[in-house]
Order: structure tokens, then C-alpha cells, then sequence
């Protein structure tokens, strides 16, 4: 079977109705072709209802008061899932953040980078007249005032921050620091400075504003930190503030009406033996919807997944472009002059 033209994953046919998303708007977007849904979706489903561990994404509302790291405790308990199965998430939301939570099984760990690199929403609330070490609701407050920034200035100031900015991180994040997370370092008392670099935030608005607080709506770029802007924007007014409510409200075309909480995802294993599993477990390429695809023949698939180059005839050059074979991932690879090269291999 020869190898096909190089084309993007997205657009499919219009009209064609593919399993793996909730609603029925985002459903002519799901990418390669509908046949990677409407046969690989159910086999999903079938290795979930036997608890043998499944491939794909499953979109969470992490609630309040626990880690992503819990969230994926409670999911493994809640499926009863497969000791052998990997699970893995995109995007860390602290206890105190909700909302959107990418979750990854199986061979979609090895895709969670693409999750990640998405753009991302929140919407928090600003809390004026405190600073707290940590720059939300959880920390020591360090210092208070009573002085509050009007409506206009707000707005007028958040305009400073987009497209671009040189932000640096919280003292208490995950950034590491000599091999070693800030948030222990800080922690611990020990001193050390963490370096700005540049983000993306595309959008910035207002949706409410009281007296003491101000709620804002934004749309950023990968390792943008929501505290740190609530920090600068603060700073920039003369202001004192930190961060009381944070929730993401979408990691890139996965948004929060299509997560399922907790208490949910269990009423459905337990109390639904009907439940559609379709409409809940995503397949792998549900985050690949921006690389470009190559289609290769059996042969060739076997040739990659043993690690081993394969000439194709193109003279595209692309540090990422995902190998298929018959509608079925392959390989994400690289393209040098006419030659794809395997760089992460999916075992399905």
C-alpha cells in the first residue's frame, strides 16, 4: 500500500456525526477520520466495563480542596482500574483551583504534552486589601490595607499584560529550582529567586467587580501563572491583593460543559449498566488536532514501531507529525528531508 499525501488531522467531512465529544457543536472537529471514532470509541468502552485499563481521555471537573494527584486516586478507585493501565494528567490545578482537568489513560499519556501546550481559560476573583505569602486564599496574610482600585483602572491596567508580558512565578509553585520545587524550598524558609520569562495571555476582561473584589476572565498560554498576574496587576495599581477563587474553564477545545465531576463518574460506573462510554472516553487523537498526519502502510507501521526509520516521499520537514495506519495511530514522529523518524510509538 503506497504512502499517502501529508494533510492536517482536522476538518472531516461535513455532516459526519463522530463519537468521543458531549456536545453536539463540537462533534465535526474530532480528528483523522470518523472511523477512528466510531470503531476505536467502542473498543474503549468495552476494556472500561471489563476494568482492564483503556486508552484515551476522560475530561474531569476537579472540585475544591484536593490535588490532581487525588483526582487520580479517586478516578483509578471509581473505574477500578487495571494495575498495568497509566494515568496521567495535563495541567496541574492546585486544592483551591477547580475545574477542567485533562486526564489521560493509557497510551494518551504519551500525548499529554499536546494537552498541555493548549491554550488555556480561568476565571478568578481578586480579593484587595491583603498579600499572602502563597498569593491565595490558603496563605499567611504578610500585609493589609484598606486601599481599593476603581473599575477604571483595572481595566485600563489589564490591557498592559496583553498580548505578552515577562512574568515570573510564584514563590510557592511547582517551578524547580536546582532539581528541587520552589514550593518545598519556600516551604523550608530557604531563600532563592526564580527568573521572569514570557507568556501568552490573549485575553484579559472583567466579569464582576464589588467593593473589596474583582472577578476576571482570561485566556493564556502554557506555564502561565493566574496568581502571578493577580500579583502584578496588584503591584502595577498600588494595591494590595490575592487570588480567592480560581477555575479553568477550558484547556484548549476541552471546556468545562463537557467535564464530568467526581460524584458523577461514579453514579455512572455504579448505578448506569448502560452507561455510553462514547460520550465520556475521548480517543488518543482527540489532542492532536494541530499536527499534521501521515498515512503509512502495514508494513511500514511495523517498521516504526520497531524503531526504525521509514522513507516517505515528501519534502515536508516537521518536528511532529503522527503515523497512521488504517485510521489507527501509529507513531508520533519527526520529518527529515523525505525520512519519518519515530519518536513516541503507540502500542494499540
Amino acid at each position: 500500500m503506497p504512502n499517502k499525501v501529508i494533510r492536517p488531522l482536522r476538518k472531516p467531512a461535513s455532516g459526519n456525526k463522530v463519537r468521543g465529544i458531549h456536545r453536539a457543536e463540537d462533534r465535526g472537529v474530532l480528528n483523522i477520520h470518523e472511523d477512528l471514532s466510531t470503531k476505536a470509541t467502542p473498543q474503549l468502552a468495552a476494556e472500561v466495563e471489563f476494568k482492564k485499563g483503556f486508552s484515551g481521555w476522560i475530561i474531569l471537573d476537579k472540585p475544591l480542596a484536593i490535588s490532581s494527584a487525588t483526582a487520580l486516586n479517586k478516578i483509578k478507585k471509581i473505574l477500578h482500574l487495571h494495575k498495568s493501565c497509566k494515568i496521567g494528567h495535563a495541567g496541574t490545578l492546585d486544592p483551591m483551583a477547580s475545574g477542567v482537568l485533562v486526564v489521560a489513560f493509557g497510551e494518551a499519556t504519551k500525548a499529554i504534552k499536546f494537552a498541555m501546550s493548549s491554550c488555556k481559560s480561568y476565571n478568578f476573583t481578586i480579593t484587595w486589601g491583603e498579600n499572602r505569602d502563597t498569593i491565595d486564599a490558603e496563605g499567611v496574610v504578610t500585609e493589609s490595607n484598606d486601599k481599593l482600585p476603581a473599575l477604571s483602572d483595572i481595566k485600563a491596567m489589564l490591557t498592559e499584560f496583553v498580548p505578552t508580558y515577562m512574568q515570573t512565578p510564584p514563590q510557592y509553585s511547582s517551578v524547580k529550582v536546582a532539581g528541587k520545587r520552589a514550593y518545598d524550598l519556600a516551604r523550608s524558609g530557604k531563600e532563592f529567586e526564580l527568573q521572569p520569562k514570557p507568556v501568552s495571555l490573549t485575553r484579559a476582561e472583567v466579569i464582576e467587580h464589588n467593593k473589596d473584589s474583582t472577578t476576571i476572565s482570561i485566556d493564556c498560554g502554557k506555564g502561565f501563572y493566574v496568581r502571578s498576574l493577580a500579583f502584578d496587576l496588584a503591584s502595577k495599581l498600588g494595591v494590595l491583593g490575592y487570588v480567592s477563587y480560581l477555575r479553568r474553564t477550558r484547556i484548549g477545545k476541552f471546556i468545562e460543559a463537557d467535564a464530568i465531576s467526581l460524584e458523577s463518574l461514579e453514579k455512572l460506573v455504579h448505578n448506569d449498566s448502560t452507561c455510553d462510554w462514547s460520550n465520556l472516553v475521548m480517543p488518543i487523537t482527540a489532542v492532536l488536532d494541530d499536527i499534521l498526519v501521515q498515512q503509512v502502510s502495514e508494513l511500514d507501521a511495523a517498521r516504526l514501531k520497531f524503531g526504525q526509520k521509514i522513507r516517505i516521499n515528501s519534502e515536508t520537514t516537521s518536528e511532529e507529525i503522527v503515523a497512521v495506519c488504517e485510521n489507527i495511530p501509529v507513531a508520533i514522529c519527526s520529518l527529515e528531508a523525505g525520512v519519518l523518524i519515530p519518536r513516541r510509538i503507540f502500542n494499540l
